[in-house]
């Protein structure tokens, strides 16, 4: 394909040989941004309790020597995993709840409005977070970042322009609606990026722990208290602590689950991190992502 070339010779697009395939992958490192109408579209269309999903749009753009998709045009593709039973690898009927199949049609009409507009596709689905009660949302929200086998599975998934291949990564869209504005959103795979969030996320609490303890620790330091006035006000926070699970004790298992769950959803937020890699979590604004450069670490091992 003649677009496909291009982007190549510009340097977006570079090839990778697999299992006997010649397959086009994003260059890296590069960005994409999705500006904030599409992510307003997106906090519209997301549903707490099924899957949907489609595909964006991404435009490469050179900002001065950077590589970066912006998405502008998001297209939301009917969930056709019930039209047939499919079952997992367990027998389970896969339903819209737990599972996202778009339509191939759809997704083949899409793809010829997108390849001839010089844009790339990007395939994305949501995880949805609607639980029984409060907790058990904060828990879903926490736990649905994360992606599954079958989506680790089919992000090495690559549609074929005629006797070319394209590997692009997929996107993974989880909000809550009840329990806040914010909207996580993350790219994965593609042989560009990890299969999963864990290591970014980790990175990203880190900073976010890092920064309220600095705050916390100037707070207090403005204070002015000597060491041992210091010190008793952490044991007395340590003890108010342990006195409050003792009287809820018959419900202190769930409480600190849920507790810890909201802590880690809290401290996912991107809006005071510097150029997140592979996801970005804000209630507001462009979602923009950084995707650095790899050496090679993503490319399956024979």
């Amino acid at each position: 394909m003649k677009f496909t070339e291009e982007l190549k010779s510009k340097g977006f697009l570079r090839n990778v040989e697999f299992e006997g395939k010649n397959i086009l992958i994003l260059t890296t490192p590069c960005r994409i941004v999705i500006t904030q109408k599409e992510v307003s579209h997106l906090k519209g269309k997301y549903l707490a309790e099924e899957e949907v999903g489609g595909v964006m749009w991404a435009k490469p753009t050179d900002s001065n020597g950077e590589r970066i998709y912006i998405i502008d045009n998001i297209k939301f593709i009917r969930n056709a995993i019930e039209d047939k039973p499919i079952y997992d690898d367990n027998g389970r009927l896969l339903r819209k709840e737990d599972a996202y199949l778009l339509d191939a049609k759809e997704y083949k009409d899409e793809l010829k409005k997108i390849y001839p507009s010089k844009f790339l596709p990007i395939r994305f689905h949501t995880h949805p977070t609607k639980g029984k009660d409060i907790l058990s949302s904060i828990r879903h929200q926490h736990v649905q970042t994360n992606t599954s086998e079958q989506d680790a599975k089919e992000s090495k998934t690559y549609d074929i322009l005629g006797n070319q291949y394209l590997l692009m990564p997929r996107g993974l869209v989880v909000g809550n609606k009840d329990l806040g504005n914010d909207l996580f959103v993350g790219v994965y795979d593609g042989f560009i990026a990890p299969e999963g969030f864990e290591e970014s996320k980790r990175k990203v609490q880190q900073e976010n722990m890092t920064s309220i303890y600095n705050t916390i620790s100037n707070k207090i330091s403005s204070w002015k208290l000597d060491k041992e006035e210091k010190i008793a006000l952490g044991v007395g926070a340590v003890l108010i602590l342990g006195y409050l699970i003792y009287r809820t004790r018959k419900y202190s298992a769930p409480v600190i689950i849920g507790v810890a769950a909201a802590g880690s959803v809290l401290l996912n937020s991107t809006s005071t991190v510097n150029n997140p890699d592979y996801f970005n979590k804000l209630s507001f604004g462009d979602v923009d992502i950084n995707i650095p450069k790899e050496d090679g670490e993503y490319f399956p091992q024979k």
